[in-house]
């Protein structure tokens, strides 16, 4: 049975016939010879039946022929091989399309903005999801919407709103989450913005806002995150924007002079050169906006970049005239606060807090909204210490506890509250406040402080017990604190008041592991040295006493050569001492060191049996005694 046409038949197929045959000797002899004219036949009547002519040598197929096909109804490589070719090169015209008519649009910008007819710009439209929030002393407006090719853009209008209040808003359009990297500062992110952006993509959005603050943005699946530049490679905005932002407004600004949008284009040139800490460029730029536009409303914000040139270049008179500028000129805008609180930092690095003063109470009372008004109060604290008034700075830093603060700003307080009560010796609460500090914020830099602080409150009390146990703790919890150092010294000298002189050695010797140039390496000798004199190992505290002075002609190097003189003399080797106590007599400009070392070269030209020489000496001690008591 068999099936052909769509008929089932029966009996024998033809298949079977044809194969039965083939294995008759006659038919394949038949076969062999007339095959080339079966082959002959079929290329003379190919044409006429398949439509193909015969190619001729190796000629390349054109529009009109047959594609080749091989025996099994497939495409050749090499046909293959060309369909892939003219694909690749439709797809590259296509995009050699699409770039050429993007370049027209924004020619026809360009000759709108010269003069001619404005380019007509799609608004934006009213979608629901547009966001529009009142910040501190601002607005912000973000909408999202989609362009000609499909893309996301955002609109984004603020007006004095702060940099989080407008990331915010903009994640929201995004529909994405905001993530913030642990070591990004609360002044970045508080930082009042004027924003105007019209159908921006999200990451043009991200490096405008962003570029001036240090800050860098990933967009990635998780989120948007927000993260200081990276160590060593520092993105300026200039590289953020592909090195193309600057050249552009310079160009405006040539085309373009009387624009109104000039203003804004000097500021950000002179913004831009500040970053690149091309001072002298941004001063020259940000300079002439103030001359030309002096009314304008990027004027404050020129000023204060101005300002902060001249403070980067080391030109305090006239970073002080620009700031005091801007607060006399533009007592509204936003940027006056962190004027005032430039100013009060000025005078305090000058040792002139009474000065600072004033400031900053002026910036507490006009500015009670600012987002530097914390930061102001932990500066006005502090000057009211330094003028020794702790009693009105505790009353302020206790009663901002009181307010809901960032984290920074609150840690930061309640370290100060817990030092000026053991200033005024009230070590039980000042325990219990640093106490609740290293409870709420245990892995923060004010945090392992607090574990030190607890530890000296003891000291300081005379609890020389609690003490110790409290400095193990704090060195066994924070070990790599910057107070790591000074609590390993008074960890010594507590083992030393209680005759442990080896543990004391020990304690003392971990502080030489840390860094080799150190200030306080030379203290650790010379504690050492102490730690063996007392333990009555005279030798080797001479050899401590000695490093100490090596190299040194300062009164810690003078003090610690005569402690070695003394130590030989001690330990009844006064030929030794001799040297080293007539160098000192000799240089060292201290009386009173003179007249120790005198005493001592006495002592061992006495045991040496040089009775004229140790009674001039002693004479000598004497001499520079008088001269070291003060006059009346």
């Amino acid at each position: 049975m068999w099936q052909e046409g769509g008929q089932v038949r029966f009996g024998r197929s033809p298949l079977r016939a044809f194969q039965a045959r083939r294995t008759c000797p006659r038919f394949c002899l038949g076969q062999r010879l007339l095959t080339p004219f079966l082959l002959l036949a079929l290329l003379a009547v190919a044409p006429a039946v398949g439509g193909e002519a015969p190619i001729a040598g190796n000629r390349a197929p054109i529009a009109g022929d047959r594609v080749p096909i091989a025996g099994n109804g497939r495409p050749t490589p090499k046909e293959l091989e060309r369909r892939q070719a003219e694909q690749e090169l439709k797809r590259r015209q296509a995009q050699l399309d699409r770039l050429t008519d993007r370049l027209r649009e924004y020619e026809k910008e360009l000759d709108g903005m010269g003069g001619g007819p404005a380019p007509e710009l799609r608004a934006p439209k009213e979608a629901p999801d547009a966001r529009a929030a009142g910040g501190r002393g601002g607005t912000v407006l973000v909408r999202s919407d989609t362009d000609r090719h499909g893309r996301d853009v955002y609109t984004i209008e603020a007006d004095s709103a702060t940099l989080k209040t407008v990331l915010d808003h903009l994640v929201a359009a995004a529909e994405t989450e905001l993530i913030l990297d642990k070591d990004v500062s609360f002044r970045a992110l508080s930082r009042l913005v004027t924003v105007s952006l019209d159908g921006v993509m999200l990451r043009d959005a991200l490096d405008l806002l962003l570029g001036r603050f240090d800050l860098e943005p990933t967009v990635g699946n998780e989120g948007l995150i927000i993260t200081p530049p990276s160590k060593g490679a520092f993105r300026t905005p200039e590289e953020r924007l592909g090195q193309r932002a600057e050249r552009a407004y310079e160009t405006a600004l040539v085309r373009f002079p009387n624009s109104p949008d000039a203003p804004r284009a000097h500021l950000t040139i002179g913004q831009q050169f500040h970053a690149r800490q091309l001072y002298p460029q941004a001063i020259e730029q940000l300079q002439r906006l103030l001359h030309d536009y002096p009314g304008c409303e990027q004027a404050p914000a020129a000023l204060y970049t101005t300002a902060c040139s001249y403070a980067a270049l080391g030109d305090r008179p006239k970073s002080v005239a620009a700031y005091r500028s801007l607060v006399d000129n533009h007592p509204q805008s936003p940027l006056a606060a962190d004027a005032l609180l430039a100013l009060a930092k000025d005078r305090t690095a000058e040792g002139r807090p009474s000065e600072a003063l004033p400031l900053l109470e002026e910036l507490v009372r006009r500015y009670p909204d600012a987002d530097t008004r914390p930061e102001a109060e932990i500066a006005l604290g502090e000057c009211l210490l330094a003028v020794q008034r702790p009693d009105d700075a505790l009353a302020r830093f206790e009663r901002l506890l009181r307010e809901e603060l960032p984290p920074e700003i609150e840690r930061r307080i309640a370290l100060h509250v817990g030092r000026i009560l053991m200033l005024k010796g009230d070590y039980p609460k000042a325990r219990a406040t640093f106490l609740r500090l290293k409870g709420k914020f245990p892995d923060t830099p004010e945090g392992a402080e607090a574990y030190y602080l607890i530890a000296e409150a003891f000291f300081l009390q005379k609890e020389h017990l609690s003490a110790l146990e409290a400095y193990r703790g704090a060195l066994a919890q924070a070990p790599k604190a910057p107070q790591a150092e000074a609590g390993r010294m008074r960890l010594g000298e507590l083992y030393r008041q209680m005759t442990l002189y080896d543990q004391a050695i020990t304690t003392y010797e971990k502080a030489l592991c840390g860094d080799p140039t150190s200030p306080t390496r030379r203290a650790v000798f010379e504690a050492i040295g102490e730690s063996y004199w007392e333990k009555g190992s005279l030798q080797k505290a001479q050899a401590y006493f000695e490093r100490v002075a090596a190299g040194q002609t300062d009164a810690a190097a003078w003090r610690a050569l005569c402690r070695a003189g003394q130590a030989a003399l001690a330990d009844r080797r006064p030929a030794d001492a001799l040297p080293i106590l007539q160098r000192v007599a000799d240089k060292a400009g201290d009386p009173a060191l003179v007249a120790a070392a005198c005493d001592a070269l006495g002592d061992s030209y006495r045991q040496l049996g040089r009775t004229e020489e140790a009674l001039a000496a002693y004479q000598r001690a004497a001499k520079a005694t008088e001269e070291g008591k003060p006059k009346k």
